[in-house]
């Protein structure tokens, strides 16, 4: 069962809460509801198959019926906004279909088929899910509930098509990169810097670059390398512990297999063949 299955067409709520924690840890469970959560404040990870999702503030998740996950909250804590609605091909509830010809965003939301989405709240959806939630607290299901979730649908479809786009998360991932390149590197922290898991941020930033997260890394301190080289005394082991190598050997085997020569005969050389703002490192990077 899918909200994506047309055969599905009326939604009824079944669950919903808002609560704060600050440290909780549920079990991966299933069921056969569709779920909208959104943090409030703090953040909290959402783990869907190999997937861990950090979700912030201000952002949101749908996840699909019958689809694994379980949710982790620690650290600082987190205010999470939850519902969970039951998609059904018998009449009961709210009528997705009508909703669907109503709602050319909607309409859209629902040709992606997508186990889960990651959503930025660029439209609103906190407070439309904080209000329906309320209403459901005050007086259950009624017609006014039923228009808020309507509405909180139509948002949510919106946050979709207004999110930041891969471009965005490739810059942020970036300028990450630019700040910690001489540090001990791992996907998993620039992936929890930007939000995204770390199998979907590898596969977005190699499709917009042509190369790897490491490829990155390693053009970076690179490029750093030669400046040093070019412009210091500094030898040669000390230029390869400040650009984030944890040898001379290590350097001198990235240097050679990139550039061809060894750092010593590059820092030889008068003529300058890889002048420290060249776009020979930095291809890689853009």
């Amino acid at each position: 069962m899918s909200i994506y299955s047309l055969s599905n067409r009326y939604a009824q709520i079944e669950a919903y809460y808002a609560l704060q924690w600050q440290h909780f840890d549920m079990e991966v469970h299933v069921h056969a509801r569709c779920e909208i959560m959104c943090v409030i404040r703090g953040s909290c990870k959402i783990f869907l198959g190999k997937d861990e999702i950090l979700l912030r503030e201000k952002q949101l998740i749908f996840i699909d019926q019958d689809i694994p996950h379980r949710l982790l909250v620690e650290g600082s804590g987190c205010q999470l906004l939850n519902l969970e609605f039951a998609c059904l091909p018998y009449r009961s509830g709210m009528d997705l279909r009508l909703l669907m010809e109503k709602s050319p965003d909607f309409q859209d939301f629902l040709t992606e088929k997508r186990p889960y989405v990651l959503l930025h709240d660029t439209a609103h959806a906190s407070t439309a899910l904080n209000e329906l939630i309320k209403e459901l607290e005050s007086g259950g299901m009624s017609f006014l509930s039923e228009l808020l979730f309507y509405r909180l649908l139509i948002i949510l479809s919106k946050c979709r098509e207004n999110a930041p786009t891969g471009i965005r998360y490739i810059r942020l991932a970036k300028e990450y990169l630019q700040a910690h390149f001489e540090e001990d590197i791992r996907v998993q922290e620039v992936a929890e810097a930007v939000g995204l898991s770390s199998a979907y941020l590898h596969v977005l930033f190699t499709q917009h670059t042509g190369h790897s997260i490491i490829d990155a890394v390693h053009a970076l301190r690179l490029e750093k390398a030669c400046f040093l080289l070019q412009n210091t005394k500094q030898t040669i082991t000390e230029i390869a512990f400040a650009c984030g190598y944890n040898s001379r050997q290590q350097f001198g085997y990235a240097f050679s297999g990139k550039l061809g020569i060894s750092p010593g005969q590059y820092r030889k050389k008068q003529d300058r063949i890889y002048p420290a703002d060249t776009e020979t490192f930095r291809v890689i990077y853009e």
